[in-house]
């Protein structure tokens, strides 16, 4: 079985340009370098947005892929727990989590920034711990 983070790393490799597929949402700009960096956010790019991705894909001699369209909760957690509210995440931010638990998983990644981690999840500072 292919993991989430395993889907996504395809998905950002096989796609050159703002495409859809099934409901995660890719905007790319490369610039012909091996580096990547992958950002992950809640919506798809505003298209004045693009003008700044093409800039820092220039700017930072890497290849920009913003993800978008992501389930939270079945997507972005590391396993099953409760949310702050009865289960609820509306609102919460899960993508620096999900960009710290997935740098563990994996050593593709050379350098990670969770942004707003939500590291009250439920056993995650205990599992970051062990790592």
């Amino acid at each position: 079985m292919i993991s989430n983070l395993e889907k996504i790393q395809y998905l950002c490799m096989t796609m050159s340009t703002s495409r859809i597929y099934h409901s995660y949402h890719l905007d790319v700009a490369q610039n012909g370098s091996d580096r990547i960096c992958y950002i992950i956010l809640p919506e798809r790019l505003k298209e004045s947005e693009r003008e700044w991705l093409d800039r820092m894909a220039e700017e930072h001699s890497a290849s920009m892929v913003v993800i978008s369209g992501l389930d939270w909760e079945r997507e972005l957690t590391p396993w099953k727990a409760p949310g702050l509210k009865a289960g609820e995440f509306a609102g919460v931010s899960l993508y620096g989590l999900f960009a710290l638990w997935a740098s563990c998983r994996t050593h593709l990644f050379e350098g990670v920034a969770s942004v707003s981690g939500s590291f009250w999840y439920d056993k995650f500072t205990e599992w970051f711990s062990s790592r």
